[in-house]
């Protein structure tokens, strides 16, 4: 008799083992979840703290005059046209803009040979105003030359 029992238990054995393994997975799979959203938090929260570099635009009229506007962006890209109207109605700095080119600024107007350059990063910018971003740690000069 002893044999018909444990034939018996066999089966019973095999349910208990195989429900074992389902709510491990499903614990695994749980947790597994659980970490990946911690992860995540934990990344987003790091890159919310990283330090924004501050972005400049110097205005140089020549004659050793300059005005400096130093802005922190907070991970956001803005047109250096929507930047520069900002300054001039924060500093009441005149600013004329037609056709996407700078023609005064403080009153000072483009004359040829001289007109308004800009700069960015220390490099001449060829391309239109409009078409120019603003990003954190960038440095604009528009200079009289």
């Amino acid at each position: 008799m002893k044999t018909k029992g444990k034939k018996n238990d066999l089966p019973n054995q095999w349910l208990l083992i195989t429900a074992s393994v389902f709510i491990a997975l499903i614990l695994m799979s749980y947790a597994t979840s659980r970490f990946n959203a911690e992860i995540s938090e934990s990344i987003q929260d790091a890159t919310t703290r990283l330090p924004i570099p501050a972005t400049h635009v110097m205005f140089d009229f020549g004659g050793g005059k300059q005005r400096v506007f130093k802005a922190t962006i907070d991970h956001q890209v803005f047109q250096l046209t929507a930047a520069l109207q900002s300054i001039s109605e924060t500093a009441k700095l005149a600013l004329v803009i037609k056709q996407d080119q700078i023609i005064e600024v403080a009153e000072v107007k483009n004359r040829p040979p001289k007109q308004w350059r800009v700069y960015r990063n220390g490099k001449i910018q060829k391309t239109s105003i409009a078409k120019l971003a603003i990003t954190g740690g960038d440095t604009y000069l528009l200079k009289y030359e």
